[in-house]
C-alpha cells in the first residue's frame, strides 16, 4: 500500500486515468461499480456549478456529499470499533474519499483529455 494519502491519490490517478483508456477500447469490459466514482463525481462538479445559480441544485449537493460523508464516517466508526484502533473513525473514511475522487476525476479527465 502507498505510505501517503498523497501517493494513494497518484495511484488512484493512474489507475481511473488509464481504465478509461482501456474502456474505450473494450467497452463491454465495464462493470457498474466501476462506473461508480466518475458518476459521483460528475455529480459534484454538474450540482456545483448550477448551484451557483439555482438553490435546487445547491441543496442535491448537499444532500449528495452528505450522505457520501455519513456513509464513510459510520463505515469507519463500523472499522475502528471491530479493529479497536481509533485511527480507522478517520482514516479510513479519508482514503476511501481519496479513492473515488482520485480515481472518478481521473476517469473523467481522460475521456475529456481525448477530446482535446
Amino acid at each position: 500500500p502507498p505510505g501517503s494519502i498523497a501517493a494513494l491519490a497518484r495511484q488512484y490517478w493512474r489507475y481511473g486515468y488509464w481504465q478509461a483508456r482501456m474502456l474505450r477500447r473494450y467497452p463491454e469490459s465495464i462493470r457498474w461499480r466501476q462506473a461508480l466514482p466518475p458518476i459521483f463525481v460528475l455529480c459534484l462538479v454538474i450540482f456545483g456549478i448550477f448551484g451557483i445559480w439555482f438553490s435546487a441544485a445547491r441543496w442535491i449537493l448537499v444532500l449528495q456529499a452528505s450522505i457520501y460523508l455519513l456513509v464513510l464516517l459510520l463505515a469507519g466508526f463500523k472499522e475502528s470499533i471491530n479493529k479497536r484502533d481509533a485511527m480507522l473513525l478517520l482514516g479510513l473514511p479519508l482514503t476511501i474519499a481519496t479513492m473515488h475522487l482520485s480515481w472518478g476525476t481521473a476517469f473523467l479527465w481522460s475521456l475529456v483529455r481525448r477530446q482535446l
